[in-house]
């Protein structure tokens, strides 16, 4: 069974990718001026994580920066 699912769908229909523990998986999602990356991964700690990244899109007129890193342990903290 793999760690990550990932699914994206446009006019050409529906994709899907798995990922492992040790490939994780990259998206990127990008307009002209816009632009969105997630990063999936296993932690140190074991847990999944994500990063997300927004970008200068297609154009890459602005520069990367990282919106947040988020992991399994911060849903149980809310949940508390």
């Amino acid at each position: 069974m793999a760690q990550f699912m990932a699914r994206i769908r446009g006019q050409r229909g529906e994709a899907s990718r798995l990922g492992s523990k040790k490939s994780g998986l990259l998206a990127h999602i990008n307009g002209w001026d816009l632009g969105i990356q997630v990063q999936a991964y296993v932690g140190d700690d074991g847990t999944d994580r994500f990063c997300v990244t927004l970008n200068g899109g297609s154009h890459g007129a602005a520069m990367p920066r990282i919106i947040g890193t988020f992991s399994s342990l911060d849903l149980k903290k809310n949940a508390a």
